[in-house]
């Protein structure tokens, strides 16, 4: 209803998301121990047997580990005097710092079990390597990076958004007032001070706009201001005439 200032409105939203990936700037000492699982075995009886947190491994190379942890190894299963050896994986780490300590796979001993029938009963194994020694300077992610890749995504997304409203604004459709830009998180694929060369920033922006067909804002124009205007606004009315011949 024109004359009533009624004109019909339509909101136009979508969502937008961009991903980039920033280099770390910042540098830090780092003294690391290697860490791994071992498959400690029971080949000894039908009894559990707890082992308590940091507790030795030794390796076939001499290489020393602990347990993070206190554990239960289950009992073995014994039938007809056969021994069938039960298993239990714990997490080890290196007793000292260092990549001496990233060994490969390796056979284990339990030194506190030395000089006892337990000794050989008892052993573990690793499939994997043993990973994360280190002592010396490592590239890390620094909060001023972080700070920066925000900044960067969000200005980003903003040009992105104002191009894809043009983009998305349908024929004959025009927008009214401001659109409104929201950014909705801004993620990170590590923490500052976490190692890494580099690291990804994840933002996502929703948008929205009320929009409205140019014919109905003109005629709403037509109908409740120019046709209010003196005689003198004759010009303007024909120019509004051959606008509306053109929707």
């Amino acid at each position: 209803d024109y004359q009533k200032g009624i004109v019909p409105l339509e909101l136009l939203s979508f969502r937008l998301r961009h991903e980039r990936e920033f280099s770390s700037t910042g540098i830090e000492d780092r003294i690391l121990k290697a860490r791994g699982v071992i498959k400690v075995f029971n080949a000894y009886s039908s009894l559990s047997q707890p082992l308590v947190e940091r507790t030795r491994f030794i390796s076939e190379d001499g290489h020393l580990f602990r347990t993070t942890k206190n554990i239960t190894i289950p009992g073995a299963k014994v039938e007809g005097g056969t021994i069938t050896p039960s298993s239990y994986d714990v997490e080890v780490e290196a007793q000292e710092a260092g990549s001496e300590y990233n060994i490969g796979s390796s056979t284990f001993s339990i030194p506190g079990f030395a000089g006892t029938p337990r000794y050989l009963g008892f052993y573990g194994k690793s499939k994997n390597a043993m990973s994360g020694g280190f002592v010396g300077e490592v590239q890390v992610v620094a909060l001023g990076d972080l700070d920066r890749a925000k900044k960067e995504v969000e200005s980003i997304l903003s040009q992105k958004a104002q191009g894809e409203l043009v983009s998305k604004l349908p024929s004959g459709f025009e927008v009214v007032g401001n659109p409104v830009y929201n950014i909705e998180a801004v993620t990170f694929s590590a923490k500052a001070g976490e190692a890494g060369v580099s690291f990804k920033a994840d933002a996502a922006m929703t948008v929205k706009a009320f929009i409205i067909r140019s014919y109905d804002f003109a005629e709403f124009m037509e109908q409740n201001i120019i046709a209010s205007l003196p005689p003198l606004m004759e010009e303007v009315r024909l120019m509004r005439n051959v606008q509306k011949k053109v929707y």
